[in-house]
């Protein structure tokens, strides 16, 4: 801008010159500044405003092509950023929702628990009390006592499926997982003391009072 200025003082200066020359010096002054000399002049500093005009132009496009893509640069980062928070927020939805679920879940396990540990404590006081009526209904009779034969314990052969435990036996067969005892002393040789048991094994299940689940054969050996 300062260029433009003072070539623009420098054209209207020698306009000025050409067009009021003094009195006292006006052959010199004509012999100095001749027409053609100054038509020169004044092309040559119009040159210079044109090309000064044109690299600023320039300059400007370039900084504008500059601003657009930072722009767009710009926008992009925006857009990418507003897309990972979006995806935070939702990954922390899912987590807090999953954390309450494993809650209630847990709440449930514990409550079916506890209503086992009842129905297993009900099922032994029923057991009970029907034993003592049976034994009241009966009339005292004085016999001499017998010895006999241990029968041999009856028992059902099945094989593991379905990836069940012991304590599923253990309620299956007997309507509480807390008889799994049982089973595991009927089955020493092939159970160890972690009471885990695989796919695909033989055992044998014992017939007590309890019994649920009667197959189709049962088997009377030892």
């Amino acid at each position: 801008m300062k260029l433009f200025i003072f070539l623009a003082f420098c054209l209207i200066s020698l306009f000025a010159e050409t067009q009021n020359p003094t009195n006292e010096n006006c052959e010199d002054c004509q012999a100095v500044l001749p027409a053609k000399r100054v038509e020169s002049e004044l092309k040559s500093i119009l040159q210079k405003i044109r090309d000064y005009k044109k690299d600023k132009n320039r300059e400007l496009t370039t900084l504008r092509k500059k601003i657009d893509l930072l722009k767009k640069t710009f926008a992009h980062y925006k857009s990418e950023k507003e897309y990972e928070i979006k995806q935070l927020k939702k990954s922390q939805i899912k987590k807090s929702t999953i954390y309450r679920k494993n809650r209630e879940i847990k709440k449930l396990q514990k409550k079916l628990a506890l209503m086992k540990r009842q129905l297993a404590k009900k099922k032994k006081t029923i057991i009970s009390l029907k034993e003592k009526l049976s034994q009241e209904s009966q009339p005292i009779v004085v016999a001499t006592v017998v010895k006999k034969e241990e029968t041999p314990k009856k028992w059902i052969k099945i094989t593991v499926d379905n990836d069940l435990n012991i304590y599923d036996l253990a309620l299956k067969y007997y309507g509480d997982s807390q008889e799994y005892e049982k089973i595991y002393m009927a089955n020493q040789n092939k159970i160890d003391r972690d009471y885990q048991i695989r796919n695909g094994m033989s055992l044998k299940i014992p017939i007590t009072e309890n019994f649920i689940e009667q197959p189709m054969f049962i088997n009377t050996a030892n």
